[in-house]
This record gives C-alpha cells, sequence and structure tokens, in this order.
C-alpha cells in the first residue's frame, strides 16, 4: 500500500512540474513551444487588451481551446460563449501558428487567468495569462456607521452631539490605490468649501473633527482618487445640540390688574421631545390643548397669586434647557430731571428726577404705582495714599432720606462746599423696590447772589402801558439810596398836607 501511494505521489509532482512549465502531456518530440513571454498583463479598464497565443512545432491536425477562468471561451476560432467582448486573430496555417485573443472593453470582471491550450495528437500544452485590470475607485463605505452615530433608518446621516469628536471613514477600492480627500458641500454652490477644522489622513480617508459645532452640519464629499478617476461618496453631518432658548425678557414689570404675555422661543436639534412651565420652583399644570405651549398668558394680573418666578423647561434627546422671567410690580428706575450737575450753593443742591412709565425701546406702558423714594448719596473725594490718587466715599454708609411718591424733587442739605457728590435714587412700590438710578453733582465754592429787582430802579416813556419799553438802573451808590428815600418822604409830607 505504502509503495501504491509512493508512486501516485511522484506522479502528481510530476504532472504539477509540467503544469507549472506549461505542458500539461506530451510525449512527441519536438515539443510544441510558446513564443509568448508574458505571463502577466496589466491595463486599465474601459481599454482592449490582446493576449498573444504563438507557437510552433505543433505538426497535423490540433485544437486550440481558450480559457477564461475556467469557462471555455473559443474553441480554435469557433466562440463558445455568447459574450460579444472577445475576439479572436486565429491563424491555424502560419509557419508559427497563433491564435491571439482581444478583449475588447476591459473591465474588473475581465481581472482573471486566460490559458490558451493547444491539443494534438500524443500533445497537451498550454499557455497562461494572467491579467490584471487597473480600475477607477469606487467608494463603497462612509461611517461610522454604528450606533450611537448612525441608524439604519437613515443610512445616509451621521449624528453626533455638539461639543463631542467625530471621525468620518471613507473606504474605497481602486487600483491603482486611490487616496482621499474630504470637503463639505455649500448649498446652491458649485465649488464646495475646503474643510480647516479637522484632520486629514489621505492615505486611508480618515476626518477628524474634534469639539465639533452646530455650524459644522452639512454635507460632506469623500473623493477618491487614483490615476484612472475620481469617485465620490456622501454623508450628511447631523450635529445635534440641547435646546437654546430666546425671546424670554429676565424680568417683566406689570401693574396689578394688567394682561401679561411671555414666552420662550426653542431652537434645538432633534426637535423637542418635552416642555412644561413652572412657577416658584413648582410644575404647572397643563391639559394639552394649548396649541402654542410655549407662550404663558395672564389675563389679570393678581399680585397675591401671580408674582414670582415664571420657568419654562425644555427637553430633548440630547439634554434640558431651561429660562427664568420675574413677574413683578416693582417700578421703573426714574430720570434724573437736574441739566446741569454743576450746584449753586455751598451747602444745599435740588435734586429732581421724573418716574418712567415704559422702558426704552418698548411701547407697552407699565403704570406701577410708586409708593416712595428713597434718595442716598454721599461726598467722594480723591485722595493721595502713598504716592497712588484714590477715590474715597464719605461717610461708609451713605446717607438716605426717603420721601413720598408723589413727591419729585429733594432738596439735599448740610453738605460741603466745592464738593463732589455721588448717589441713587431707588423707586419703591407695595410689591418690592424697583431700578435705582445714579446721579452726579457738585457744590460750589461761593451761594449764588441773584440780581436785584428790575422795579427798584426804571426809566422809560410810553402812552401804552402794553407797549411800554424802558431800561432798569441799579442804584450806584448809597447817596442814590438815600435821595430816593428823602424824595418818598417829600412826597408823602405834600399828600398829608393836601388831605387836611
Amino acid at each position: 500500500m505504502a509503495a501504491v501511494f509512493l508512486y501516485f505521489w511522484i506522479a502528481l509532482s510530476c504532472f504539477l512540474l509540467n503544469l507549472v512549465a506549461g505542458q500539461l502531456e506530451c510525449s512527441r518530440t519536438p515539443k510544441p513551444v510558446f513564443m509568448s513571454t508574458e505571463t502577466e498583463l496589466e491595463a486599465d479598464e474601459k481599454k482592449s487588451l490582446t493576449l498573444p497565443c504563438v507557437f510552433y512545432n505543433v505538426t497535423g491536425d490540433f485544437q486550440i481551446y481558450w480559457y477564461a477562468g475556467t469557462q471555455n471561451i473559443y474553441w480554435n476560432d469557433s466562440p463558445q460563449t455568447g459574450s460579444v467582448n472577445y475576439d479572436i486573430d486565429y491563424s491555424p496555417t502560419n509557419p508559427t501558428r497563433s491564435s491571439n485573443l482581444t478583449i475588447k472593453v476591459l473591465s474588473t470582471y475581465d481581472s482573471m487567468t486566460y490559458k490558451c491550450r493547444v491539443s494534438a495528437s500524443e500533445c497537451k500544452v498550454q499557455a497562461e495569462f494572467n491579467v490584471i485590470v487597473n480600475y477607477a475607485p469606487v467608494v463603497y463605505y462612509i461611517g461610522p456607521r454604528e450606533p450611537p452615530f448612525w441608524s439604519i433608518d437613515e443610512p445616509d446621516r451621521i449624528f453626533v452631539n455638539e461639543t463631542y469628536n467625530i471621525t468620518l471613514r471613507c473606504n474605497a477600492s481602486g487600483r491603482p490605490a486611490p487616496f482621499f480627500t474630504w470637503v463639505k458641500m455649500i448649498p446652491n454652490q458649485p465649488e464646495p468649501e475646503e474643510l480647516s477644522a479637522g484632520t486629514e489622513d489621505t492615505k486611508h480617508g480618515v476626518f477628524m473633527i474634534t469639539n465639533v459645532s452646530r455650524t459644522q452640519s452639512g454635507d460632506y464629499r469623500c473623493q477618491a482618487t487614483n490615476r484612472i478617476g475620481p469617485n465620490f461618496g456622501y454623508v450628511e453631518l447631523v450635529v445635534q445640540y440641547v435646546p437654546e432658548l430666546t425671546g424670554l425678557p429676565s424680568d417683566i414689570r406689570a401693574a396689578p390688574g394688567a394682561s401679561v404675555t411671555f414666552g420662550c422661543d426653542v431652537i434645538a436639534n432633534p426637535k423637542p421631545f418635552d416642555f412644561y412651565w413652572m412657577k416658584d420652583g413648582l410644575k404647572l399644570s397643563q391639559d394639552g390643548t394649548n396649541p402654542t405651549p410655549n407662550t404663558f398668558v395672564i389675563l389679570k394680573l393678581d399680585p397675591k397669586t401671580d408674582y414670582g418666578n415664571y420657568t419654562c423647561v425644555v427637553t430633548n434627546q440630547v439634554g434640558i434647557s431651561s429660562a427664568t422671567v420675574e413677574v413683578s410690580g416693582r417700578p421703573l428706575a426714574p430720570v434724573i430731571m437736574n441739566s446741569d450737575p454743576q450746584g449753586i450753593y455751598r451747602h444745599t443742591y435740588n435734586l429732581t428726577w421724573s418716574p418712567v412709565s415704559k422702558r426704552e425701546n418698548s411701547s407697552r406702558i407699565i403704570n406701577i404705582p410708586v409708593a416712595r423714594y428713597i434718595i442716598k448719596y454721599q461726598r467722594k473725594d480723591i485722595q493721595n495714599r502713598m504716592g497712588t490718587m484714590v477715590t474715597v466715599l464719605w461717610p461708609n454708609e451713605a446717607l438716605s432720606e426717603t420721601v413720598q411718591g408723589i413727591q419729585e424733587y429733594l432738596m439735599l442739605r448740610d453738605l460741603k462746599e466745592n464738593s463732589s457728590y455721588v448717589g441713587r435714587v431707588c423707586p419703591e412700590s407695595d410689591y418690592g423696590r424697583g431700578d435705582c438710578v445714579s446721579y452726579t453733582f457738585t457744590t460750589s465754592a461761593v451761594d449764588f447772589q441773584p440780581p436785584p429787582s428790575p422795579e427798584i430802579g426804571y426809566s422809560g416813556k410810553c402812552s401804552n402801558p402794553s407797549m411800554c419799553v424802558g431800561t432798569w438802573t441799579p442804584p450806584s451808590s448809597s447817596a442814590e439810596r438815600h435821595s430816593t428815600v428823602a424824595m418818598v418822604t417829600f412826597t408823602a409830607g405834600i399828600m398829608s398836607w393836601l388831605l387836611t
């Protein structure tokens, strides 16, 4: 048994050696010889390629077979397949026989081993040609394609949360091996945007973005290129972020009985799946019938139940956001009416102000009654302390005075002459202190002296008192003042004598 196995092994080895040498079996001499020396042929797709099968030392009857892989495609010059992509140049009568196979239009499916087999009496030999077709890249994968970045329901999208990192991958076949370029497409623009906010590996088709922002959402293109040509793959990057709330002011001032409306404008990706309001930390009940749940309406404000902090809470699958507005009856800051902060007296200053009924750039009237005004003020000095000029306020605690809400002025007294002062006017209602307004003023070095009354000296002539025009001449000396008194006394004496 061992001897039989050894004989079989030797015979198989000889067969394989003959096969490597291009011979299947041949006992005749001289043996047929193939003149083709190129056994490995390379060409680009869409071009043609001819496989030369030329041989000699073949006499008598012989047959030539062509094989594509294991499929017989020609017997002599007769096609054995329905393919029209092959052509044969068959010359059985030349001194050197030939059967040249031409592949008309190469494709990747033509990459295989082709055999030209010659069969004659007592001899079968063959030549083999390994055909390699170069072809343009074909993008077959863009990823990542695994949760949480990808869903089978939306295969052309990649999802990433804002501030996260994402690595885009692009795989492509092609010969020669392609290199890769990533670009971001610009809507309605013919040219894409070159990417800069990321790290690109052109050899392996990798593009990594760190700290992703929502502005990086959009369509991305992977371009795989070799010398045959380019190929493209597309994917949409969807950047998800927590809800962003806008449109809600930080506070709303409203008088009792007023109508108040406020709301939260929401920007979010993906869309929120929960929205509710809270007041002073407690969730407000909602029946779900409000078509605009992001809007809150107080028809007639009740100070006891409606003043407070209102918070809108919005949730999507990325996170939760909230915004708070204070609805109150606190008055707005008044307006200081003093046009000139320079005082005219040494120890007093007349401060005046006016209440405000609406905010700047708003048409909404806020008639919140002011119960009282609190006026604070301090003297401001500039002192040299160890070579550095510093501002010092005196006293440490500001002086304070309170007046009724109907009063819009206050005479500040006991001030220091030729000094600078700073202060604030703060309105208060029965529902809290409002916004304060700051003011500054300076006292004078001397008290202002008003001019004498024009009645002391007037001269002029007029026939019509309503059209009278004259000049006022102030007295220039005490003698003039005394003569006037004497004249008045003399006139009074004459009038007394005439009456008696």
